[in-house]
């Protein structure tokens, strides 16, 4: 993404400063998407169209001493001035780095998701390729508590370490949520592949000694580079003490890749298997497929296309009395901008 210079500081006299800057990027999308199910009294998404932008405002500085510091708001992501108040988040990220490693808090990844990669490549104009099979890796991060996150990375030769913190901030005292993560980079065959482990637990959701509503969970990633072809595998499961019983809901998710000069055309496969993290709820079997077609026209202009299948395990009752599954078919077509 392009970066568009608003202001830089001169240099400081004052020891300890040495410049900072600020930075403007953004992005656009226009088009139209739509889709239909086979839920009975449920709507089918009309077909219409689609405009939005955002903004993203980056301020990025240094030290004399060699340190690096900086922060970020995506203006998309902010919202009842959330990014602006001191305990909460809303779509900024606040970094410090040195030798010692970098420190980011706000609204960053967790380590879990910092070290996993996401079973999907390319995009379309309204994400139609994040059906209800895709699994984002966001662990637990915002899942109980309001998202705001501190996370310390580590980098040593091929290895990034990641260790994140999400605290409880409301009345009811839950324990904090801890996160772990790594992934090696290696070559192979000419092409560089990433590996990652990613590993987050809350012992209680209450703050309550022995109480049953602790989770953890844990997650695999493979991202594999064959010439112009790339393939993502993500595996993750769960333990979740629910009160009514302990379950271990997996994911397992499957993305293919194939890029030719400008064009990228790419599939993505995902399945959840009793997959819920909150409490007292109804554990589905979910899956979906996606489709993706993105052409890139040049000067941060792409046109994208794509399509998903989302499927619910034996959702509906049929008239002969019989369990069917639920299905729900979505797509897109339009033109993303970057600046």
């Amino acid at each position: 993404m392009k970066n568009i210079l608003l202001a830089t500081t001169a240099l400081f006299a004052t020891a300890g400063f040495a410049a900072a800057e600020v930075s403007l990027s953004g992005s656009a999308e226009m088009g139209i998407f739509g889709g239909d199910t086979n839920i009975e009294g449920a709507d089918d998404i009309p077909t219409q169209f689609h405009t939005d932008i955002d903004v993203k405002f980056t301020l990025s500085g240094s030290t004399d001493s060699g340190l690096t510091f900086g922060a970020d708001i995506d203006l998309d992501e902010s919202n009842d001035n959330d990014a602006f108040a001191g305990n909460t988040q809303g779509g900024e990220s606040i970094f410090v780095s040195g030798a010692f490693g970098t420190l980011t808090m706000g609204d960053t990844d967790g380590a879990y998701d910092k070290a996993l990669k996401e079973a999907i490549i390319g995009a379309d104009i309204i994400d139609t390729n994040e059906h209800l099979g895709y699994n984002g890796n966001n662990g637990l991060d915002g899942e109980f508590y309001d998202g705001q996150i501190a996370r310390y990375d580590y980098a040593l030769s091929n290895f990034n370490f990641a260790a994140s913190l999400e605290l409880n901030d409301a009345d009811d005292a839950g324990d904090p949520i801890f996160g772990l993560g790594v992934d090696y980079t290696f070559p192979l065959f000419g092409d560089e592949h990433t590996v990652g482990f990613g590993y987050q637990t809350v012992d209680s959701l209450s703050g309550v000694d022995d109480a049953d509503d602790g989770v953890s969970i844990y997650g695999l990633s493979g991202d594999f580079n064959f010439g112009d072809f790339n393939v993502i595998l993500n595996y993750s499961a769960a333990d979740v003490d629910d009160g009514l019983g302990d379950f271990d809901p997996t994911h397992f998710g499957l993305a293919v890749g194939y890029t030719l000069d400008a064009l990228t055309l790419a599939v993505n496969y995902g399945e959840y298997d009793d997959w819920v993290l909150s409490q007292n709820d109804v554990f589905l079997d979910t899956s979906g497929i996606g489709f993706i077609a993105n052409y890139d026209l040049g000067g941060g202009l792409e046109a994208q296309f794509g399509y998903s299948r989302s499927i619910i395990d034996d959702a509906l009752i049929d008239d002969d009395g019989d369990l069917e599954d639920a299905e729900l078919d979505a797509y897109s077509l339009g033109l993303s901008m970057s600046f």
